[in-house]
């Protein structure tokens, strides 16, 4: 549902203030400082949360909706744009902002304006109580959907095993995919098991792309061994320390 609009059926958010105990530190604010609280408000309206979903800052599900909100410290085009080009696979987009922005702060009548017409909501999260509150919902204007993008984005957020991604997490930072995920878990049973038939991998994980996984080998973790066998790579092994802490 959108975020409370008083001519929807998503009022119930635009009301919903979350504050968390935590203080954030105005001298080391990142972006993925923004996503606790703005991750709260959402829950506490009863959406599922995941951060850093296919380039989503923060991708939110409730029954049949999906809603996607991007962080950022600062206003520039770069978000705006960022947030058009999600409307074309989400029901409703918003932008996450500091609450203490200077141009938000000189500019909110005007910039709100701009915002309804694009069909984007306002979210601004305070440095000083880490709370997060509904500014604007998204407006009546409905891009045309993308499909397969809007199902793509709906898989990953499904298949993706708890919520490993801090939402607005700089890029070096390593991202938790499902594809990782799965890469992950053959490795674990390979470590465990030994060299192993691709077949047997697929069926003891019910990961059905087991095979490709192994074969393609993107993390250079896995070695072939003989038609249908495979291994666990000497970088498999080193690198399994860091990621069994990071992913579940």
């Amino acid at each position: 549902m959108a975020v409370g609009t008083t001519n929807t059926d998503f009022s119930d958010i635009a009301a919903g203030v979350m504050a968390t105990p935590r203080k954030i530190s105005s001298k080391k604010i990142k972006e993925s400082d923004l996503y606790p609280p703005v991750k709260a408000l959402l829950m506490q309206q009863g959406y599922e949360v995941k951060g850093e979903v296919k380039g989503c800052d923060v991708l939110a599900v409730r029954d049949d909706l999906l809603l996607a909100v991007e962080l950022k410290l600062t206003l520039n085009l770069l978000l705006l744009l960022q947030a058009n080009e999600r409307a074309e696979s989400v029901d409703f987009v918003y932008i996450a902002i500091l609450k203490e922005n200077s141009f938000y702060k000189s500019n909110r009548r005007a910039l709100l304006k701009l915002l309804r017409k694009l069909g984007c909501g306002l979210i601004v999260v305070s440095s000083t109580f880490c709370k997060a509150e509904t500014v604007l919902d998204p407006g009546v204007y409905a891009p045309r959907k993308q499909l397969k993008k809007r199902g793509r984005l709906l898989k990953e957020f499904h298949e993706l095993v708890g919520d490993p991604n801090a939402g607005g997490s700089a890029s070096k930072v390593k991202r938790v995919t499902v594809y990782r995920q799965k890469a992950v878990r053959i490795a674990r049973y390979l470590l465990r098991e030994g060299t192993s038939k691709a077949k047997d991998v697929r069926d003891a994980l019910q990961i059905e792309n087991a095979r490709d996984i192994m074969y393609q080998n993107h993390y250079g973790w896995f070695d072939g061994q003989g038609k249908g066998l495979y291994g666990l790579s000497e970088r498999g092994m080193r690198e399994m320390v860091a990621w069994n802490e990071l992913v579940q």
